[in-house]
């Protein structure tokens, strides 16, 4: 799922625009988890992916100033329409006719370890220690990201039993 991307190739203001988007499509893809869950998940999940969505947000966020700290207003190199990056997109193969919330739980998981991996292998060709950096505290934030969904998912077999 997602581009493959040949980090060689790119240079730490590519890191941050892809990064960028990159969070921005996590945010959009559990504002759609979240949708899809309405009728059937408790408030609790669903504060949860609403929790989410913020998280993704607040990392765009990070990642936009310390973008313009570093290059002012350069414009994108990418083109954020046309290029979906989809780290972090759910498999919507999967989805079917309907979605049981293990299952939106399950895609969640896999959506965030995708984006560790992404961030532990652009860590890798970063030449700019500032974007090392930064990628390295993303790569743990989503380490973390895997936990939160990993005690939704046991609270879930927790009251399923």
């Amino acid at each position: 799922m997602g581009l493959q991307v040949d980090f060689s190739m790119l240079d730490a203001q590519d890191f941050l625009d892809i990064a960028i988007e990159v969070e921005r499509e996590a945010s959009e893809h559990y504002q759609q988890l979240g949708s899809w869950m309405r009728a059937s998940a408790s408030d609790d999940v669903l504060a949860f992916f609403r929790a989410m969505v913020g998280r993704e947000e607040r990392h765009r966020e990070q990642l936009e100033v310390q973008r313009r700290e570093l290059f002012g207003d350069a414009p994108p190199r990418h083109d954020v329409v046309a290029v979906p990056w989809e780290v972090e997109a759910p498999d919507y193969s999967r989805v079917g006719a309907t979605l049981d919330l293990r299952g939106a739980l399950e895609m969640a998981l896999e959506m965030e370890t995708r984006a560790h991996d992404y961030y532990a292998q652009a860590q890798e060709y970063a030449q700019d220690e500032r974007v090392t950096e930064l990628l390295e505290g993303f790569r743990l934030a989503e380490a973390e990201h895997q936990r939160l969904v990993r005690e939704q998912l046991d609270r879930l077999s927790d009251a399923t039993g």
